[in-house]
């Protein structure tokens, strides 16, 4: 063996080693048996990883030692930390596998290492390789048929619309979840009209329902499903016919159209009833458009746009409204990015950006506070925002319940069922410790119940962060399929939801559904594929372009991104761990997020005054 070679091959075998481990703690006397119990190396499939580890660091070493940007070995660090977060709570639902003591510890910082060594390689392989990425598309390429090339658009829903057709045919005449039956009864009056669900959307699907419902309640649920159906599919080839307008390479083109066909996940969304589904395409639109509007500045074309230029303002404060009206969280996304517009901006050009926020927040404050009380809209319930808090009350009271004094209790009784909120507690999912908020608790004993749980934090902080991870590791952790919900929507909600008022059920035999449940089941099953359904890719993703425009020294591309990261925040607060459906706006914007990103950081021209505006941002 040559010497040069002893590093990257001890190297490797540290990679392989932290891969053996299952993450199971598990205490012993001595540190050889602790790893011994948690370690299972044997097996022909851990012996080809350490071998391809072992054979990829030999060949790539020369390049490791290079200096290289400090992004690099900052993901690393991050993506291994993630690992061990997700790996510890994913197997052991606290953080023993890294705090477990300090022989775990130590055990820990040989895995974290392997770890770091392998994300090190990657990320600098994967940034060498967006390098060499070329965004001119191949004109040598034979061309599309003419009829394709024509009505590209058309061609695109065509393909999108056939590849969700089995999942629309399987459940006719649509699935209706919890959520989807919640608001078919506040459209109806069965139970009061609340803004838990965007009431704009809930009145839309009432009255769709309803010109249905002259046929049948079946065919009521058919008209919501299909009406918003055909949006979702303009939407997303609206999207993929922008990726081509911009001159991406046919691979992205072609891969962008398969992405919003085959993936299960669009098809088995645009069969039920569900806000998600006509918001999750406005916002996709929406983010190509936008990108389009920094494209042209950065190509310099916005004198050559024209009124298109003024159009496409028009069309975001269209889309920025509807997003927001749609979807309660909606203007923390649109808002924003409304404004950092103004970076892209030419000098003559910002006023628009200013106008379109402006408009934005004065239409969306209007809609939120005149029209919706106007309307008779019962405002969101005050538990929605403190999923996080009460998850670190529950579970401080679970582990310390004998630490809790009577003051203490008292205090969280007048906010929570303090006696069944330990029992409750469920640590991926909020719900059940959140439904025992008392509605009528005062805004003194709020405050009260805040200084209680700062007292109790100073006491155990570690109880608090470990509440907090356990119930946000899945959005940044891409190696695990566990959901404390239902990742998919294939039913029809029954009592008490269903009250009765409407006779809604499936006309398909339940073989065919079975069937295409199971095929949507086995994506989330096939390594590779798995990872396209987890919402921690996304948020992987995101680190790496993000990473790469610093890489590229394009501090000022990273502004798109701040949408899309603010989606990742929210669902780091939200009451579900590693709910897809959440995560869903950032999976839909990837094909244009990742042009962007290639674009942007590979453009030699920024336009003038470009230079000026990225020292600020530095």
């Amino acid at each position: 063996m040559e010497k040069r070679n002893i590093w990257p091959i001890g190297a490797g075998l540290l990679t392989g080693i932290a891969l053996s481990f299952t993450g199971v703690y598990q205490y012993k006397d001595s540190i050889f048996k602790m790893v011994q119990a948690q370690v299972d190396g044997v097996g022909l499939d851990k012996l080809i990883v350490l071998l391809a580890v072992c054979v990829l660091y030999v060949k790539v070493w020369e390049q490791i030692k290079q200096v290289c940007h400090w992004t690099v070995p900052l993901l690393a660090c991050l993506f291994s930390a993630f690992m061990m977060i997700g790996i510890s709570y994913s197997k052991n639902g606290n953080w023993n596998f890294i705090f477990g003591g300090k022989k775990q510890f130590c055990i820990a910082l040989v895995v974290f290492a392997g770890y770091f060594f392998l994300f090190f390689v990657c990320v600098k392989l994967i940034y060498r390789f967006a390098d060499r990425v070329s965004l001119k598309e191949n004109k040598a390429k034979k061309p599309f048929p003419q009829w394709v090339e024509r009505h590209y658009l058309l061609f695109c829903a065509l393909v999108i619309f056939l590849g969700w057709l089995p999942f629309l045919l399987a459940f006719l005449p649509g699935s209706v979840p919890h959520d989807g039956y919640n608001q078919l009864n506040m459209a109806f009056g069965v139970r009061d009209l609340t803004n838990q669900h965007s009431w704009s959307l809930t009145l839309l699907v009432g009255l769709i329902m309803r010109i249905g419902q002259v046929i049948s309640d079946n065919f009521g649920v058919f008209l919501v499903v299909f009406s918003f159906c055909i949006v979702e599919v303009f939407c997303y080839a609206a999207v993929c016919k922008k990726i081509r307008e911009w001159g991406a390479p046919r691979l992205l083109q072609m891969g962008t159209l398969a992405f919003f066909t085959v993936n299960p996940v669009f098809g088995s969304y645009a069969q039920a009833i569900l806000k998600d589904t006509i918001y999750l395409a406005l916002y996709t639109l929406y983010t190509a458009l936008y990108v389009e509007v920094c494209l042209w500045f950065l190509r310099r074309q916005q004198q050559e746009c024209g009124r298109r230029l003024q159009l496409r303002f028009l069309q975001l404060f269209f889309l920025g409204f509807l997003i927001s009206a749609f979807r309660n969280n909606g203007i923390f996304l649109v808002l924003p990015a409304s404004l950092l517009l103004f970076f892209f901006c030419e000098k003559g050009y910002r006023r628009y950006a200013l106008l379109l926020t402006f408009c934005l927040a004065l239409c969306f404050g209007g809609y939120k506070y005149v029209l919706t009380p106007a309307a008779g809209v019962i405002p969101e319930n005050k538990r929605v925002t403190m999923s996080v808090l009460f998850q670190q009350t529950a579970r401080y009271v679970k582990e310390y319940p004998d630490e809790v004094t009577e003051e203490e209790k008292k205090a969280i009784d007048k906010v929570l069922d303090f006696d069944t909120i330990a029992e409750n507690y469920d640590p991926e999912l909020s719900d059940p410790v959140k439904d025992t908020f008392k509605i009528k608790a005062t805004s003194e004993e709020l405050q009260e119940y805040f200084r209680v749980w700062a007292q109790m934090f100073r006491k155990h902080p570690g109880v608090y962060l470990q509440a907090t991870l356990h119930n946000t590791f899945g959005y940044y952790y891409p190696f695990s399929n566990r959901n404390a919900r239902i990742a998919y929507h294939f039913y029809i909600k029954g009592a008490p939801v269903a009250t009765g008022d409407f006779a809604i059920s499936y006309v398909t035999p339940y073989r065919l559904r079975s069937l295409m449940e199971g095929y949507a089941e086995l994506w989330r099953r096939v390594p590779g594929l798995a990872q396209l359904l987890n919402p921690g890719t996304y948020t992987w993703i995101l680190l790496l372009m993000a990473g790469y425009f610093f890489y590229r020294k394009r501090y000022l591309g990273i502004l798109v991104l701040a949408a899309p990261a603010l989606n990742v925040a929210v669902c780091l607060a939200s009451p579900v761990n590693g709910l897809l459906r959440y995560a869903m706006p950032v999976m839909a914007c990837l094909p244009v997020l990742l042009y962007w990103c290639l674009e942007w950081s590979h453009a030699s021209v920024q336009g003038p005054g470009r230079e000026n505006t990225l020292k600020r941002i530095r």
